[in-house]
């Protein structure tokens, strides 16, 4: 049986409004005159060759650095990360870079909130984005044109869009489970014929992972899901802890990253090994703009974007690198397809679709 929904049913069922329509007219000039302490990055390099504009662009940084850091806003940073990024002693022409990185961690929807509220004032203290930014820019909320940078016009298509996100890493959401309370399963069937009080689920995912549900298992799929009354948590983490302890067996549309957390902490929690079971995204980074550190902060995200950098890329159990050849276990890319991508092309309301997945999961509506 098929579980795939069309594009054009999923738009219908969520009463979509379009984000891509309205990105290209608040994107800030990548050429993008910086008026927020840092020199002015108003100047051509469109002609430039890779080298030639990292050697640009790498000398123009160290003097902005000789003052201070530039601000990396984070929900959180993963120990692996910290030290393949953040610690990192950078060279070439991204050696400024070393010790001047200053993470700023809290929840997404603060990091949102107050660079929109810092844009409304014409100033932010944010450089590099590293959370997903759709309802700003949604909202009409200016944000950074990272579009030529070298490693920006490298990427895949399906890792970067609008010219204001590329992506970091790859990861998945999908089925895991607890291989001392079941087998594994091995298709959606397998999953619905569980009991109810088998699953359990996070009812406050990310829009895209809600939208790749839909589009994926489609709204019937996860109608009957929610009418199972499964066991539900606001907390994507404790669902996949509370599985790992054997609580329940299955962890339904849990992060990848949550099983090899659970192993590294001597928990059991596996990824089903179909890769049907599971779908790929990237995890998305931007450029403010307006930032205070314009051309750091645009030699960094070419750091981060850039291909060779695989270690970056995927640090820790549960991501692959940006060429989708490294990942962390190694096998972790067997659960890989190369057909299972989503949200890049998306279009949605973030609130009609969180609405519409608490509907259909039975979950609590405020």
């Amino acid at each position: 049986m098929s579980m795939r929904k069309t594009r054009r049913k999923f738009v219908k069922a969520v009463g979509a409004i379009g984000i891509s329509g309205g990105i290209a007219g608040c994107i800030g000039d990548l050429g993008g005159q910086s008026t927020n302490g840092g020199s002015s990055t108003e100047i051509d390099m469109s002609n430039h060759s890779p080298e030639e504009w990292r050697k640009e662009v790498s000398e123009r940084a160290a003097e902005e650095l000789q003052d201070g850091s530039l601000t990396y806003a984070a929900t959180r940073v993963s120990d692996p990360y910290r030290e393949a990024f953040i610690n990192r002693d950078f060279s070439g022409p991204y050696e400024p870079l070393t010790d001047k990185i200053s993470v700023v961690t809290g929840s997404a929807q603060d990091h949102r909130t107050k660079y929109s509220r810092m844009m409304a004032a014409g100033n932010t203290s944010m450089d590099v984005l590293d959370v997903r930014m759709d309802v700003v820019v949604a909202n009409d909320v200016p944000i950074g044109d990272i579009s030529n940078l070298p490693s920006y016009k490298a990427l895949s298509p399906k890792l970067k869009r609008g010219g204001w996100e590329g992506s970091r890493s790859v990861w998945s959401f999908g089925t895991l489970y607890n291989p001392n309370l079941i087998d594994a399963p091995k298709s959606w069937e397998d999953v619905m014929a569980l009991e109810g009080n088998q699953i359990i689920a996070d009812f406050t995912p990310s829009p895209w992972v809600i939208g790749a549900a839909l589009e994926t298992v489609g709204e019937d799929y996860l109608q009957k899901i929610g009418n199972k009354d499964i066991r539900l948590e606001s907390s994507g983490r404790s669902a996949g802890q509370l599985a790992a302890e054997g609580q329940v067996a299955l962890n339904f549309l849990g992060a990848s990253t949550n099983a090899y957390w659970a192993q590294r902490n001597g928990l059991s929690l596996e990824l089903a090994p179909s890769p049907e079971l599971h779908f790929f995204a990237s995890k998305p980074i931007s450029l403010s703009a307006n930032p205070e550190k314009p051309w750091a902060a645009k030699l960094c995200l070419d750091f981060i974007l850039n291909q060779e950098h695989t270690d970056v890329q995927a640090p820790r159990g549960g991501t692959m690198s940006l060429d989708l050849e490294t990942s962390t276990p190694p096998d972790y890319s067997d659960h890989f397809d190369g057909t299972t991508w989503t949200y890049q092309d998306f279009d949605l309301s973030v609130s009609e679709l969180a609405s519409k997945y608490r509907e259909l999961m039975n979950a609590p509506t405020a």
